[in-house]
């Protein structure tokens, strides 16, 4: 057996070197010689964990994401079966790096967190601050701020005074974004110089570029013009130090806008050609949309207004095709999910048509009400002029719809990827009614991890609760409440709400939709439990106050789970 192994090691370390020399494909037929020779389970247990590991890192260098986690999951095991606890945290680290590419965001966040416990346990503490700031931007991108927010001041603590320039200028990047967001502007502002100061210790330009162009869109919010064309002028200087031209480009649209701000029509003018110039050969729908729209203000100003309509006509054509090509992405994404798994097995015999009942399960599954809402929503805030609230918006519904598409291809799905489907729905949904409820979503004693639930069956019961339940509701904040908790071989799912009721609901065409909706969760469930369906595994209470006045309803949903 010393023999295969050594052989097997001197395979590796040509593999690695093929792979750092970023040549996957030989590295590829190397790593894969070693899995498929007959005592591979019996090789030095070192061995087999980095021969899985490299070979999931070069799927992942493929975009082949399924493979690249398979692979890395079974170098964990070997990992954790040694009980090298430095092996098992760099792992955990791989395995983020494969789910945040794919967006499943909730796998990386447990990801890193399992890693940031094994490394301060081990008392490593050095390269922690690093992990925290790329936790913290995992926890922001679902839109859990609060955590976030902790997990960057922990990060910030760890660091201290010996921080190395390039993780402070990160943290104090990070920081300023999140800040921003909340709309706490001079804070921010402090923040992103801060990340100036340790970018250019760090003769980073592109991050300094960054910090500058945050800060000048800041100072336009505050109506600060002056300000704000500093701040932009200095993201022109440091772009170009970086060759960033797209930020060269849509700095200098900036810097027109303000220079119309200022009445200085000349000077934007003169800025509004140099870019149109420069943007000719970019086909970057959203540049040349920002473009438009500024065409649009300065023909207008000039009194040209013939060219100002035509200009409007040009925005539209660009919004609607950046538009297009986000909501495309979900079934592109798809389709790149496709081309990158079919070399495994299952997959072997997969055609075309697949994707086509995917599409299908898709429509059946979305409620086309929903989709049209959060169009016209979409639109809406762009007759009114809130781009960035429309982008924001459109960025969360092309999100949702690639994970519904993910959704639809698998029988039972992780819970933690539910989950994330149903804060981007509810999110969605909260934004399209102006805001007017809060949601919590808990769990006891359930890792979501480890507990797998068809797909699409939590977003029907958000839906009924919130257009049923608080849509009609006129008095009062709307409060949403989903609890997970577990019982032996039992996942139990209670939704709350504090709206109207059912008996409020007059309009016999939203009580029939009601009905339909939860007829299919029933339909699911039925199916779901077989000979084993307990009476009350789907349940609707009327929750009353003490004058016996409706105060909301609770659905009570319980699934089964694999023993």
């Amino acid at each position: 057996m010393k023999k295969e192994s050594k052989s097997a090691q001197l395979l590796f370390d040509e593999a690695q070197k093929h792979f750092i020399g970023k040549d996957i494909p030989e590295a590829m037929k190397l790593l894969t010689s070693i899995e498929q020779m007959p005592s591979f389970l019996y090789l030095d247990p070192v061995i087999r964990m980095k021969t899985l590991s490299l070979k999931g890192l070069s799927h992942l260098q493929w975009s082949e994401y399924t493979l690249a986690e398979k692979y890395l999951q079974r170098s964990l095991a070997v990992a954790q079966e040694i009980g090298d606890i430095k092996a098992i945290y760099i792992r955990y680290e791989n395995l983020a790096a494969v789910h945040i590419p794919a967006k499943q965001h909730q796998k990386a966040i447990y990801c890193l967190q399992q890693a940031i416990e094994l490394k301060e346990s081990s008392g490593n503490f050095a390269d922690v601050p690093r992990s925290l700031i790329q936790l913290s931007s995992l926890q922001f991108a679902i839109e859990n701020n609060e955590a976030g927010m902790r997990t960057l001041k922990k990060a910030s603590a760890m660091l201290g005074k010996s921080g190395v320039e390039d993780l402070s200028a990160i943290l104090h990047f990070n920081t300023a974004m999140q800040l921003k967001r909340e709309k706490k502007y001079e804070q921010a502002l402090r923040e992103y110089s801060k990340c100036i100061k340790f970018s250019l210790l760090n003769n980073d330009n592109s991050a300094a570029a960054k910090a500058y162009n945050n800060q000048g869109d800041i100072y336009m919010q505050m109506g600060k013009w002056k300000e704000a064309r500093e701040k932009f002028n200095e993201c022109v200087r440091y772009s170009q130090l970086a060759n960033m031209i797209s930020y060269v480009l849509t700095s200098n649209i900036q810097l027109a806008r303000i220079a119309f701000e200022l009445k200085d029509l000349k000077k934007c003018r003169e800025l509004f050609e140099t870019v149109s110039a420069q943007a000719k050969e970019a086909d970057d729908p959203m540049l040349n949309r920002d473009l438009a729209e500024m065409a649009v203000v300065l023909y207008e100003a000039e009194g040209d207004y013939q060219s100002a309509l035509k200009a409007s006509h040009t925005f539209v054509k660009y919004y609607k095709k950046f538009y297009d090509n986000e909501l495309s992405r979900a079934v592109l994404d798809m389709q790149g999910k496709y081309e990158s798994e079919k070399n495994e097995r299952e997959l072997q015999k997969a055609n075309l048509k697949q994707v086509e009942s995917e599409l299908k399960a898709l429509r059946a599954q979305m409620d086309p009400h929903f989709i049209f809402n959060a169009l016209s929503s979409m639109r809406r805030e762009m007759l009114e002029g809130n781009i960035e609230n429309a982008d924001k918006y459109l960025v969360r519904f092309s999100k949702l719809l690639r994970m519904i598409l993910d959704t639809t291809r698998q029988p039972l799905v992780r819970l933690s990827d539910n989950i994330e489907l149903l804060h981007l729905y509810i999110q969605i949904e909260n934004s399209r009614q102006g805001n007017r409820f809060d949601y919590t979503i808990s769990m006891r004693g359930v890792d979501p991890e480890t507990i797998f639930i068809p797909g699409l069956v939590l977003q029907p019961l958000a839906e009924n609760a919130i257009v049923h339940g608080l849509n009609p509701k006129k008095n009062g904040r709307g409060k949403l409440n989903i609890l997970f908790t577990k019982s032996g071989n039992t996942l139990k799912i209670k939704v709350t709400d504090n709206g109207v009721g059912r008996h409020a609901q007059k309009d016999k065409t939203k009580e029939s939709h009601t009905s339909h909706a939860m007829n299919i969760i029933k339909e699911t469930l039925d199916l779901i439990w077989k000979e084993k369906n307990p009476k009350d595994f789907f349940s609707v209470k009327d929750l009353k106050t003490n004058n016996n006045q409706n105060k909301g309803t609770e659905v009570t949903v319980l699934l089964p789970l694999s023993s």
